[in-house]
């Protein structure tokens, strides 16, 4: 697995794919790729680097040119856990299906950075998603798209024969045809909804995995732990990446964001006071950024952003947002354009 540049990037991955399609629907791969400005030979190797923009560029370059409005979908049913590189495989190493999809949601910022995964349980039903939040991307539904899709095959291939989701949910309008959808999926699927997402049983989180190798499990993990430590050369910015995954997920102290960095707590604070911050304003700035994204980008209700970012209480919450950014959430949401997101102000 090759290392990360700054900008938001993720590996060519099922991109490898993308030539093939576009000459089967009737258009020349080079012609667009030379177009969106990038080298057709990256797709060559699914370990090489694009950003979040190239990609994106490139997949609107490719729906406009061939009509195919779910050109991302037919890039993501060829996805699997070993399209993700290492980390899919250290996944197929753990014990049942959820500790597999947790080992995907701790270590996806080595393979994409401006993009989370997350699974969480409400009820009797888990839900595997998928957000970009690099801004100003183009195609993000091909890219979520996609993603649904291969979601979807990685959990057919954790889960077994026979697995079925009890609903797809997309955050994005219904296109002319969904028949590609329907026949792929093979559940309910909902457009234009608050929250994107694939549903299947709970408990299937439980099921054990069969293929564990504790030998190989080791070596991977070290391995892992290995390329993680190359993400020191710009430590700031890896930092505020990972943070950003985990906070989707659950609160995080400075001790537990220092072990994913395999460092002390103590080497965490040094290394922040040399950047001339500390961990509760990063922790601050990639706060606003999550909150901002959201009220820009769905329709979740304040009550559910305030749990989603640990808030114990809507008011609590307000009262951060307006020390970040001026504003109540109300307000921001009003005035949100596609203007950056803004970062919060030291006070």
């Amino acid at each position: 697995m090759k290392r990360m540049p700054q900008k938001g990037t993720v590996r060519i991955g099922i991109l490898v794919r993308i030539p093939g399609v576009i000459e089967k629907l009737g258009a020349d791969p080079e012609a667009l790729f030379d177009e969106a400005g990038i080298d057709i030979a990256l797709c060559k190797d699914p370990d090489n680097i694009i950003s979040y923009a190239s990609r994106g560029r490139l997949l609107e370059a490719c729906v406009k040119r061939t009509g195919c409005e779910h050109l991302g979908l037919l890039l993501g049913e060829a996805g699997t856990l070993s399209s993700f590189g290492l980390i899919g495989h250290l996944a197929q190493q753990e014990t049942t299906v959820g500790a597999a999809l947790e080992t995907l949601q701790r270590y996806f910022h080595l393979h994409a950075q401006g993009a989370r995964i997350k699974t969480s349980v409400q009820g009797g039903l888990a839900r595997l998603s998928y957000h970009v939040y690099e801004p100003m991307v183009e195609a993000t539904f091909q890219v979520e798209d996609g993603a649904m899709a291969w979601g979807f095959n990685i959990l057919k291939q954790l889960c077994g024969d026979g697995f079925r989701l009890s609903n797809v949910f997309f955050i994005h309008r219904a296109p002319r045809n969904v028949q590609p959808y329907e026949k792929f999926f093979r559940a309910p699927l909902s457009f234009d909804s608050e929250h994107e997402g694939l549903y299947f049983d709970a408990r299937l989180l439980d099921k054990p995995l069969e293929s564990q190798n504790p030998d190989l499990q080791r070596l991977l993990v070290k391995e892992v732990k290995r390329i993680q430590s190359t993400y020191h050369d710009d430590f700031l910015h890896h930092l505020k990446r990972v943070l950003h995954s985990v906070l989707w997920v659950r609160p995080a102290s400075a001790e537990e964001l220092a072990a994913l960095f395999s460092m002390s707590s103590r080497t965490l604070k040094r290394r922040l006071r040399e950047y001339g911050t500390s961990y509760r304003e990063v922790s601050d700035e990639v706060k606003c950024q999550i909150a901002c994204e959201v009220l820009r980008d769905s329709r979740m209700q304040l009550t559910d952003l305030t749990g989603l970012l640990h808030y114990h209480d809507a008011s609590s919450f307000i009262k951060a947002f307006k020390r970040w950014t001026g504003q109540t959430p109300a307000q921001w949401r009003i005035e949100a354009t596609t203007a950056p997101t803004p970062a919060p102000t030291r006070r």
